[in-house]
Order: structure tokens, then C-alpha cells, then sequence
């Protein structure tokens, strides 16, 4: 790919007013920059970029090129090489087999199974389980990519209403367990992953199995227990018969 010494710059907002007129707005100071943007072509903005050729506008800005009047020739854009070499592909290939599993498990209605299972357990005892589902939750999304674990129990939860259940406290309870829970491996939530591998290359160390989960066990078990006895206080218990 040829080096290319442009910049791509956002350098106008459009914002419209009650006349339905548009304004110019310089982003940094809210000050009118130009009536109309395509004036702007040829300008040198704060001396550093000169404005070659508007590429496209849309919504709410206009996209210009734009060279870097001090660097030159030293602005160029990357190699498709170059990017394809700065991506995370151990980040990839996991959310691949992550959602893989998560497919599968969809595949052979394993989270139905269990959302059943625990189905006649609200209508005989709302506390016992909101309890159990709660604390099952924990667990499970630890290891399985929790959106769709509690998005299968989301629906779950909404079918009980039929049967004079009520779901808010429940779908509470869900998120918090589900979201808090995840935060126990890699495996639960794909940004912690991202996060470790950020971790390892900045200390330019690898950070062990055992090292991670001296910070996310305790963090884990801390967080879902405060939010455990919150939720059973505020929602479930008021609603429990």
C-alpha cells in the first residue's frame, strides 16, 4: 500500500436549532467555526492541519482529510500488514470457541433444562428460589459467557408471571448474580480476558491461573454476597408470600 501522508479529521458538528437551521460548532469551544463547512477546505486549523477535501458527511459531522503540516511525509497510513500484526488473535480465536460453547449448550437446551428444573421451586417458595438461583447463577457463569445464560433465564422468569410470580425482583436478582458471577474466570466475561492479556504485555510478565484468581475469587464472593443480602431485603423478601 502506498504511504499516504493524510490524517482523517472530524472537525465539524452540525446542531440543529428551532428555526430549523443548521449551525457550524467547533467542537472545542462551542464558538460558530463557518457557516458552511465546505468553506473549510484549503483552511489551516490551530496551525497544525491543513483541510484538503471534505470525504463525507452525515448525522451530525462531516469528515475532512487533512495533512499534518509538521510531520509531513511522516504521516502515512498503516500497511494492511501492519494491522492484521496488531490485532489480539488469542482475544479472537477465545470469543470463537467461547460462543462455540455457549452454541452448544444452547444445541442440547442444557441452561432450558436447568431453568425448568428450578421453574416449580418460585411458586412454593419465592425466597427459596430467588436463593437458589442466585447462588447457582454464581457458579455456572463462571465458566459459561454469562449473556446468554441470563438471557435464558430472563425468559424463564417473565413466563412465571402467568402463574402470579412476579418477575421484577427476580430479573434483579438474575442480572446481579449473572453479572457479578461472571467476573470469577476469563471464561465468563470476554472483557476480563482482553483485560489480562492487556495486564500481561504491559508488565511484559504472564500472570498465572492461581494469580488471577486470588484477586477475582474473593472480589466474586464479596460483591454477590453484599448484593445478595440487598436484593433479598429490598425486592424479594417484600414480595415473598
Amino acid at each position: 500500500m502506498e504511504a499516504c501522508n493524510y490524517m482523517m479529521m472530524l472537525v465539524y458538528v452540525s446542531v440543529a436549532t428551532e428555526s430549523n437551521c443548521f449551525e457550524s460548532i467547533w467542537a472545542d469551544d462551542g464558538e460558530p467555526l463557518e457557516e458552511d463547512p465546505v468553506k473549510l477546505v484549503g483552511r489551516t486549523l490551530d496551525g497544525t492541519y491543513r483541510l484538503d477535501a471534505l470525504v463525507g458527511q452525515g448525522g451530525f459531522g462531516m469528515v475532512f482529510r487533512a495533512q499534518h503540516e509538521l510531520l509531513g511525509d511522516r504521516v502515512k497510513a498503516p500497511d494492511f500488514e501492519e494491522i492484521l500484526s496488531e490485532l489480539d488473535w488469542r482475544a479472537i480465536l477465545f470469543y470463537i470457541a467461547l460462543f462455540a460453547l455457549v452454541g452448544g449448550l444452547e444445541k442440547v437446551h442444557l441452561l432450558d433444562a436447568l431453568a425448568q428444573y428450578l421453574h416449580p421451586v418460585f411458586t412454593e417458595s419465592y425466597a427459596l428460589g430467588a436463593t437458589l438461583m442466585y447462588w447457582a447463577t454464581v457458579p455456572i457463569v463462571g465458566i459459561v459467557e454469562h449473556d446468554a445464560y441470563i438471557l435464558t433465564f430472563l425468559y424463564t422468569i417473565r413466563d412465571l408471571q402467568a402463574e402470579g410470580v412476579p418477575p421484577w425482583p427476580l430479573w434483579w436478582m438474575m442480572l446481579w448474580s449473572g453479572t457479578l458471577g461472571s467476573n470469577l474466570t476469563v471464561a465468563g466475561a470476554p472483557a476480563l480476558f482482553a483485560a489480562l492479556n492487556i495486564c500481561q504485555r504491559e508488565e511484559d510478565r504472564k500472570i498465572s491461573l492461581r494469580e488471577f484468581l486470588a484477586w477475582s475469587v474473593p472480589f466474586t464472593l464479596v460483591a454477590t454476597a453484599v448484593c445478595y443480602v440487598l436484593g433479598m431485603l429490598i425486592w424479594v423478601l417484600p414480595f415473598a408470600k
